[in-house]
């Protein structure tokens, strides 16, 4: 049987036989194989045979009460583990139900007899059916005793159908790791859904991610970005609430001892000296470099700091002849060496004063250049003036008589 049902034609490629050959053919393999009658359904389309007689065939094959409770609403997991057959039959049955278009029911009876069927009917019709999203947001502990994995990824694609309040209530239970899965994923799929459990995330994060704090902020600050610039007209609102949201990551920062998250808090709070003075005490020396060059004080204090401490000179010697290091306009190698005191043990400093002899020629060279332009650029406008002058020309940008 099961090798008859892809010889027989179905539209709209060939021509559909009678109705009465199709139903005879679902009978009999509902009575034989149920896994046969799932293939035989899902390759046939719902207009070539009666649903009716089916469906009344596979309700009396199902245990008792299986189909009444699902059809009252429940997806509560109140029989015994169904036997797989059983399941096949159900699943059949649940296929029935998507064909007359009664997807609530066919969820509650996926959901009852623990098929993994349930996900994708969720999937391909959560959007477009609101009687539907209502079944799943009941059924969502069953979902989660099902698959964790998928329930939490569904929950967190259909936001607005699993609201992540009563989600992060049910996976409480399960654990922060799981917490931490829905909210990272829900930070990806809805940003402004998840912007409400911000701190909550943070500090998940903060538990069992701590190497990872610092990329979540900057995804967070990326999407209020993204989202004030949607909405203009609450920026003046969204920018005090994002300021009491960065005082409680501070703390949060703070307390795991993430220093590059800290930091990072540090700048978007506009205290850039604090950031780079914690940069430096963790030797993060070319992240307190790009922080320092934006403010002249700024790299007089790193300055200051790095010339009495052989490892934080070393370092930032290093970075200033590094080619991957950003140049700043007020970094430079010269302000180390004058400002370097005798003695300091730095490694290879020979080395790093030929190199900034080097940089001091080259600017030397540039500056000279660019005296040797303007001394021609003023030759040239002295001429111009002068020959103007001869012809008795009056000049533009003249005094005016009082």
């Amino acid at each position: 049987m099961l090798l008859l049902v892809p010889e027989i034609p179905v539209p709209p490629h060939k021509k559909a036989l009678p109705f009465e050959v199709y139903d005879a053919i679902l009978g009999r393999l509902a009575a034989m194989s149920p896994a046969a009658l799932r293939v035989a359904l899902d390759r046939w389309p719902g207009t070539v045979f009666s649903t009716a007689p089916l469906m009344a065939s596979l309700r009396q094959a199902l245990p008792p009460g299986l189909v009444d409770e699902a059809s009252q609403g429940s997806c509560r997991w109140s029989w015994s583990a169904a036997m797989e057959e059983q399941k096949k039959l159900a699943e059949a049955l649940a296929a029935l139900h998507v064909a007359r278009d009664e997807l609530e029911a066919a969820a509650q009876l996926l959901a009852r007899v623990g098929s993994s069927l349930l996900f994708g009917l969720l999937d391909r019709h959560l959007e477009a059916d609101e009687a539907l999203g209502q079944v799943a947001a009941e059924c969502f502990q069953r979902l989660l005793d099902l698959n964790a994995e998928e329930a939490i990824r569904l929950s967190a694609q259909h936001s607005s159908t699993f609201k992540p309040a009563s989600v992060l209530a049910l996976l409480h239970d399960l654990g922060p790791r799981w917490e931490l899965q829905y909210l990272r994923l829900l930070l990806e799929e809805h940003p402004a859904a998840a912007h409400g459990q911000s701190l909550h995330l943070a500090r998940l994060t903060a538990e069992l991610q701590p190497q990872n704090l610092r990329s979540l902020l900057e995804l967070l600050c990326k999407t209020h970005t993204e989202e004030d610039s949607q909405e203009p007209h609450e920026a003046s609102k969204e920018a005090q609430l994002d300021e009491n949201l960065l005082e409680q990551l501070l703390v949060i920062t703070k307390s795991c001892r993430a220093t590059d998250a800290t930091a990072l808090v540090l700048l978007l709070l506009g205290r850039q000296g604090d950031a780079c003075r914690m940069l430096l005490s963790e030797g993060d020396m070319r992240w307190a470099i790009s922080v320092a060059a934006a403010s002249e004080e700024l790299w007089m204090e790193l300055l200051a700091a790095s010339v009495h401490d052989a490892r934080l000179c070393s370092s930032l010697l290093d970075c200033l002849t590094d080619a991957a290091t950003p140049p700043a306009a007020c970094a430079k190698i010269v302000d180390v060496f004058r400002r370097l005191p005798p003695g300091l043990p730095v490694p290879r400093l020979p080395d790093r004063a030929r190199l900034a002899l080097e940089q001091a020629e080259a600017d030397q060279e540039l500056f000279s250049l660019s005296l040797q332009r303007m001394k021609r650029q003023a030759s040239v406008l002295s001429k111009k003036i002068y020959r103007r002058q001869r012809q008795g020309r009056a000049q533009q940008g003249r005094v005016p008589r009082e």
